[in-house]
């Protein structure tokens, strides 16, 4: 899932890149070092591994966000629900409310903003509703995948066990056969030698 959340926030942080570049008679040079925070924000939450200290990253994000299109450029709104939708995927599991927490911030934006907000925030739960499917499909299938594995060693320790036991088996039936076979001459000497006293 990290791989389709980083390559999406690619494409999108991208495009507003390019969007806010041109959106400017005379580009603001603090702009890049914004967006390079960002970046780097976003290539810690993948390092780290603990996933409340994940949480509290992607929070930090989001505020970063907000933030950044308050008092920096408008555009960074439109980075807000990726990161919304990667929070909510650690808690909430009702993808509707999600979908109404990431739609709230269109209730304070102007009408130049709110096509492209709406815009991009349905668009990624779309792709965020499409890569859980896909996880848990995913999921489903290596579950399966080991409970298939789990049997076929159970089958395999099984057959191994038949096929010493077939070993032993007919080991046994060998010397059976030969203690038997063994009786018989002794048994037929004896005879010989009881008729050839007699």
């Amino acid at each position: 899932m990290e791989l389709w959340t980083v390559g999406n926030k690619t494409i999108l942080l991208l495009y507003v890149i390019a969007a806010s570049y041109f959106a400017v008679s005379e580009p603001i040079s603090w702009l890049v070092l914004y967006y390079l925070i960002y970046l780097a924000m976003n290539l810690v939450v993948h390092i780290v591994k603990d996933p409340r200290v994940k949480q509290g990253i992607i929070g930090g994000i989001i505020l970063y966000l907000i933030g950044c299109a308050a008092y920096v450029h408008p555009y960074f709104i439109l980075l807000l629900p990726l990161s919304a939708y990667e929070l909510s995927s650690f808690r909430i599991q009702n993808q509707v409310y999600v979908l109404m927490l990431v739609l709230l911030p269109m209730l304070f934006m102007r009408n130049s903003m709110l096509a492209l907000y709406g815009f991009t925030a349905v668009l990624s739960f779309f792709n965020y509703v499409m890569i859980r499917k896909y996880m848990a499909r995913v999921n489903k299938q290596e579950d399966s995948l080991e409970r298939m594995r789990g049997d076929l060693h159970r089958l395999s320790k099984k057959q191994n066990e038949n096929r010493d036991f077939l070993r032993t088996t007919e080991y046994t039936a060998k010397l059976e056969e030969r203690s038997r076979l063994s009786q018989e001459i002794h048994d037929g000497i004896g005879h010989a030698m009881t008729g050839a006293l007699i």
